[in-house]
């Protein structure tokens, strides 16, 4: 994203303003997606912004089929859209298969039965041993499930680079000159 805004500089005035306008949505969108309940609502508008941004720059294209840097810009839009949809499939769209929670589910209970059984033959009890047994299972599990869901849960992505970034894209004030 970062790349691709500060490729808008090679664009002509009126095209860079709003191509510069749309990627410092894009990236609030892409925030307020990550650490909000409306993922849905930001992908969608995320996927229009991506539109906006390609079709003006397939105009721009057919004005200029030979421009070199307006083909470093299309490079790096396309290289941005390409990352959103990687993202969105190993974030939302690649879960932990059925038959592997089905596996899991299935060591813990052996592994619980085991534990007890042993217990009963051996005839002590081990009042730390089998609660602290059966909760690392536990904790293992919720880990798993957590890691398995990105968006909710104790476990989540910084969105520090993408703060950083929105930070970077603040416009200075028409008419005033930059240090």
């Amino acid at each position: 994203i970062g790349t691709t805004y500060l490729r808008t500089r090679t664009l002509p005035e009126t095209e860079r303003a709003q191509a510069r306008a749309l990627l410092r949505e894009y990236v609030d969108v892409r925030m307020q997606g990550a650490l909000e309940d409306g993922i849905d609502a930001a992908i969608r508008r995320s996927v229009e912004i991506h539109e906006a941004l390609w079709e003006q720059a397939a105009a721009l294209a057919e004005d200029r089929p030979g421009s070199i840097v307006l083909g470093l810009y299309l490079q790096s839009l396309n290289q941005m859209i390409d990352l959103h949809a990687k993202r969105l499939t190993e974030s939302l769209r690649v879960r932990v298969p059925a038959v592997i929670w089905v596996v899991l589910f299935a060591v813990t209970v052996l592994a619980m039965a085991e534990m007890g059984f042993q217990t009963g033959l051996g005839g002590k009890r081990r009042p730390l041993s089998t609660p602290a047994f059966a909760l690392a299972f536990a904790v293992v599990m919720l880990l798993i499930a957590d890691l398995d869901r990105p968006q909710s849960g104790w476990i989540r992505i910084s969105q520090q680079s993408m703060i950083e970034l929105r930070e970077s894209m603040i416009e200075p004030a028409r008419g005033a000159q930059a240090p």
